[in-house]
């Protein structure tokens, strides 16, 4: 409900929300993936992005419920621990929500500029992940995000110095505090990694 909230138009047209160049390309991605566009056309350009990649996952049989995130929560949950979070739901939809039109657009034809490269690129990003290759996941996600430095600063930049707050209070605790954050918050410029690194702690690749 929150999601259809913030993610649908109210008033206005997807037509008045992005170029012509960048809508004919939308139908086409969609079209090419076996859906009516019709149904995708009341979304928000931001929202629009985040379903086409996540339709696109799913046909590559990537189901977000085998995640890393909810696994450990799971475990959490089960093991009795006490479970918490960096950021709410209506906090990330604001992250997106809260883009400009022209940066929205942005998002969206990065989207659809990748939909034909997302299995290789999700293949090397998942091949490095297991195997500990920081650089190479950095190299990525650099190339990934060159031409969007706005997105990048607001996707995270921001979240990342926003979450060492309340990262750095834990580190006084005793015992030990496993956080789960998505691995291209712990490489590249600025990265939950660098901030730790930044404040003089002591970051370990294990």
């Amino acid at each position: 409900q929150l999601f259809s909230q913030k993610a649908l138009l109210q008033g206005v047209k997807l037509e008045d929300k992005i170029s012509s160049t960048t809508l004919a390309l939308a139908v086409e991605k969609a079209k090419e993936m076996g859906l009516s566009f019709d149904r995708l056309r009341s979304l928000k350009p931001w929202s629009l992005s985040l379903s086409l990649s996540l339709f696109k996952l799913q046909t590559l049989r990537l189901d977000p419920k085998q995640g890393v995130d909810r696994y450990f929560f799971d475990k959490g949950k089960q093991a009795g621990k006490k479970v918490g979070a960096l950021e709410t739901f209506e906090y990330q939809l604001d992250r997106l929500d809260g883009l400009s039109d022209r940066i929205q657009e942005q998002m969206l034809l990065q989207t659809l500029e990748e939909l034909d490269h997302l299995e290789e690129e999700i293949g090397q990003l998942v091949q490095a992940w297991s195997r500990g290759e920081i650089e190479v996941l950095a190299e990525l996600m650099q190339e990934s995000f060159k031409d969007f430095p706005e997105l990048y600063r607001r996707l995270f930049t921001e979240r990342n110095k926003n979450w060492l707050l309340q990262i750095e209070p834990l580190l006084d605790r005793s015992g030990t505090t496993l956080v789960v954050v998505g691995a291209l918050h712990l490489v590249g410029p600025e990265s939950v990694v660098e901030l730790l690194g930044s404040q003089g702690y002591a970051v370990k690749q294990l």
